[in-house]
């Protein structure tokens, strides 16, 4: 892991594990620089995040990297599997949890809808029974 789990005053704890490669670039620079990993790894994911956020300007720019970290980190397995039945069950997993966080934040937003913003529950329903309909003609065509 990158970061350890320590308790300091101020600071917020991360503990995830990352990528080898982003461990090994902030152990290299944090010697390079002759600084702990803590303040480095701190300043280059501050860095990172302030640069993505600023590069979204519009909504196709924010869903392109909304997919791109689905795809390169989201679903791409932690570790090494030690065989393809191994990689291609974690990569179900993953997307069915993704599948199910979506569909999660679907019902939200529409269970928004209908209690904030005044939208009829009947044409909420109409949506979804179309969208389950559009579903099984989807899956249909492609057995």
């Amino acid at each position: 892991m990158l970061f350890k789990k320590k308790e300091t005053p101020r600071r917020r704890i991360f503990g995830f594990p990352c990528s080898p490669q982003i461990s090994e670039l902030v152990r290299a620079l944090s010697s390079e620089l002759t600084l702990p990993i803590y303040p480095v790894a701190e300043h280059c994911l501050g860095l990172g995040c302030e640069q993505v956020l600023s590069d979204f300007h519009d909504e196709d720019t924010k869903r392109s990297c909304h997919d791109h970290i689905v795809e390169e980190h989201f679903l791409r397995p932690l570790f090494h599997a030690s065989s393809q039945y191994d990689l291609d069950a974690a990569i179900k997993i993953r997307k069915r949890q993704l599948a199910h966080w979506e569909l999660d934040r679907f019902v939200h937003e529409l269970v928004d809808m209908v209690e904030h913003e005044g939208v009829p529950l009947r044409l909420v329903l109409e949506v979804m029974r179309r969208l389950v309909e559009e579903a099984r003609q989807k899956r249909r065509h492609e057995s």
